[in-house]
């Protein structure tokens, strides 16, 4: 199966030369920090324009441009190995799925403060694939972090429609299960 990741063209060709770089990731990202796929080529290069604007916006040379890199990745259903790997796998957006995602992204002293459980800002799990939410779930994460807003079901309304799957690498071992094929620059 082939997956992509959105980006700029010299992180692409970063990855591409020496792999990837778990280090390099956001801490409050859906499924917790770490390198971010989708099954969805469009996402993915709307996902690297954003980044390409993004860096541009931060004073960065504006010859910054973006790029998709294509993934081969393992099935991810396979017995042999979800024995060598944690695998936590949304089906559908729903409650579970929508605590998880606000959850990750709220602090970590949040987190640990109100001992909430349902995240992966510990790691334990190595991928982690579900739906993708739009852009709309940082501003729901901010107000319930806030104690403004409570994760319920109404919440969903406001986050769908999903753009695919997003799949996640979290550790290490998870990157065994795939490996950088090419780039195309995006424009």
């Amino acid at each position: 199966m082939y997956i992509f990741h959105g980006t700029t063209l010299d992180a692409a060709i970063d990855i591409m030369t020496r792999g990837v770089d778990l280090t390099k990731s956001n801490e409050r990202l859906d499924f917790g920090p770490d390198f971010y796929t989708t099954d969805n080529r469009v996402f993915a290069e709307r996902t690297a324009r954003y980044r390409t604007k993004k860096v541009r916006g931060m004073g960065s040379r504006q010859s910054v441009r973006p790029a998709v890199v294509t993934l081969e990745c393992c099935e991810l259903n396979d017995e042999e190995l979800l024995r060598e790997v944690r695998l936590r796998k949304f089906v559908i957006s729903g409650i579970s799925w929508l605590e998880f995602v606000i959850v990750n992204r709220c602090s970590n002293e949040f987190v640990i403060s109100n001992q909430y459980t349902n995240h992966n800002k510990d790691f334990k799990y190595d991928i982690v694939m579900g739906p993708t939410a739009d852009g709309g779930i940082a501003a729901i994460a901010a107000d319930f972090e806030k104690r403004r807003i409570k994760i319920e079901a109404d919440l969903l309304r406001n986050i769908l429609p999903s753009y695919g799957t997003q799949i996640s690498f979290h550790t290490v071992r998870s990157l065994a299960c795939i490996k950088p094929i090419k780039y195309d620059i995006i424009d």
